[in-house]
C-alpha cells in the first residue's frame, strides 16, 4: 500500500486522505473525477532549435532568497560558468516547443496511463 497523508486531491480539490497518483500529484482513493479522467503518456526523443533569447531559465535557489536573478534568458545563461549554469533549470519545455524555430522528433510514443 502506498503512503497516505491528508492533503487536497489534485482531481476533485477535496481535503482528504490522499496518496500519490503516479504522475507527480495526489489523489483521494474514492475520487470519482480521477477515475473518470483519462491520462495520456507521451514519450519522445528529439531536438529543439530555438534562439537563446527566447529560452527562459528559472533559478533553483531563488525561492530560498538567493541573490541570483530568479529568471534569466538563454543569452544570459550562456554567459554563466558551468558551475553557475547548474543553479538554473529550464523554465518550461512547453514554451520551448511552442517558440522553437525547428524541431526534429526522432521518436514519439503515446499511450494511455495504466490506472
Amino acid at each position: 500500500m502506498s503512503k497516505q497523508y491528508v492533503t487536497d486531491c489534485d482531481y476533485c480539490g477535496e481535503i482528504s486522505l490522499c496518496q500519490d497518483d503516479g504522475a507527480g500529484g495526489t489523489t483521494c482513493s474514492s475520487c470519482k473525477r480521477r477515475q473518470e479522467e483519462k491520462t495520456l503518456v507521451l514519450e519522445f526523443s528529439g531536438t529543439f532549435f530555438i534562439a537563446a533569447k527566447d529560452v527562459k531559465f528559472q533559478s533553483i535557489s531563488s525561492v530560498l532568497g538567493s541573490s541570483e536573478d530568479p529568471v534569466i534568458n538563454g543569452e544570459d545563461w550562456l554567459k554563466l560558468s558551468e558551475k553557475d549554469r547548474q543553479k538554473y533549470i529550464l523554465q518550461s519545455i512547453a514554451h520551448v516547443a511552442r517558440d522553437c524555430q525547428d524541431i526534429n522528433i526522432d521518436s514519439l510514443k503515446i499511450t494511455e496511463e495504466e490506472t
